[in-house]
Order: C-alpha cells, then sequence, then structure tokens
C-alpha cells in the first residue's frame, strides 16, 4: 500500500474514532442535561409547594393569633361559668325588674344536647334560649331588652315576635324573644 493511501486510511480512522467519540460524548451530555432538568423541575416544584405552605402557615398563625385575642377578650368580659340556671335566673330577674311576666323558657345546649361554640371560638360557648312572656306594656318590654343588652354575661336577642292587644293602646298581649346566652367553661 502506498503512503498516501495508508495515510488516508489512518485519517478516515481517526475521523471515525472522532465523530465516534462526538456521539457518544452528545449521548452523555444529553442524558446529564435531561437528568438535571428533571431535578431543577424537582426542586422548583419543591420550592413552590414550599411556599405554598409557608402562606398556609401564616394565614394560619394569624387566625390563631385573633382567635388568641378574642378569646382573651371573653375571659375577661364573660363569667367563668356555663350553668344554664344562673343564665335562665339572670333573664328571669330583668323580666321581674322590667315587670315583664315570663310565661316559659326553654333552652337548646346545641348539637347532641351540649353547648357549641359560636364560628369555633376556643372557650365560648352559646346556649339558645326562647322566651314566651304574657301581656306586658311596650316600654317594659323596652326596658327588659336595654337590661339584657347591658348585663355583664353577654347576651345577644336574635329575634324578638310581638302581638299587640288589640283593645288596650301600648299593651303587648304575647311577646316571643329568641335569645343567645354567651358562656365561658
Amino acid at each position: 500500500m502506498s503512503p498516501p493511501k495508508k495515510f488516508f486510511y489512518i485519517l478516515l480512522g481517526i475521523n471515525l474514532l472522532l465523530i465516534g467519540g462526538l456521539v457518544i460524548t452528545f449521548y452523555f451530555a444529553d442524558s446529564i442535561a435531561a437528568k438535571r432538568s428533571t431535578e431543577i423541575a424537582v426542586a422548583k416544584a419543591d420550592i413552590e409547594s414550599n411556599e405554598l405552605a409557608i402562606k398556609s402557615f401564616q394565614s394560619l398563625e394569624k387566625a390563631i393569633q385573633q382567635n388568641q385575642e378574642i378569646e382573651t377578650i371573653a375571659s375577661r368580659v364573660l363569667p367563668q361559668d356555663t350553668e344554664q340556671t344562673k343564665a335562665l335566673a339572670e333573664l328571669d330577674k330583668f323580666s321581674r325588674e322590667a315587670n315583664v311576666p315570663i310565661r316559659q323558657i326553654s333552652f337548646t345546649p346545641g348539637k347532641g344536647g351540649s353547648l357549641v361554640s359560636p364560628t369555633n371560638i376556643k372557650g365560648v360557648s352559646v346556649l339558645q334560649v326562647s322566651l314566651q312572656c304574657d301581656p306586658a306594656q311596650y316600654e317594659d318590654l323596652l326596658d327588659f331588652l336595654k337590661k339584657i343588652e347591658d348585663n355583664r354575661r353577654r347576651m345577644q336577642v336574635t329575634s324578638v315576635a310581638i302581638t299587640p292587644s288589640d283593645t288596650a293602646p301600648g299593651l303587648l298581649d304575647r311577646t316571643n324573644l329568641s335569645i343567645d346566652v354567651y358562656l365561658r367553661p
């Protein structure tokens, strides 16, 4: 074989080796890049997930702080008992002072016979009381409602239904009240 042919075959072999090396290099570089791309995508998803978890934690922490403020206020304002008899005794006292005779008192302690918490506020329970009152003067009813509003134990009148007298002006034949009594265990 002549030297130029030998040289040609040597250059051809070197070129084939270089091309093969480039193909192998690109193959491994591509697989490494795909692996890195997957790792980056996973890391980015983790970062977004962690940011979402942090935002959720911050909003939960804010809600807890607000509930602690509410609980602190409730502990200062509400009496330290859940005895329905004391709440009903207060209502009876207010009715006697205002000259609004109560015919019937009934109360609903909530679901399953236990006190419930309004909007899930820890440390506060609500007792729903229904009152049926005998005939009374309108001004006396207003006085009774004012006493409920101003009392130490927090009560909220949720509904009032009155039936005025057909014969005597200013007289109410019947009054039905619904009252939420807030208690602190």
